[in-house]
């Protein structure tokens, strides 16, 4: 969970040179973002309030 940005991260796809993975529920993980290499699946924690 991300208090800064409101969201709740689900996944993460890692981009490597000789395969790609995806990495479901990263929390349960010792996940180190690199963001050159990463790109994040995120779900709003709230979603209605940005529906208003």
């Amino acid at each position: 969970l991300y208090e800064k940005w409101n969201v709740i991260l689900v996944a993460v796809r890692c981009s490597e040179l000789e395969k790609s993975k995806m990495i479901i529920n990263p929390i349960e993980k010792n996940c180190t973002v690199n963001p050159s290499k990463m790109r994040a699946i995120v779900i709003a924690r709230d979603y209605s309030d940005a529906l208003q």
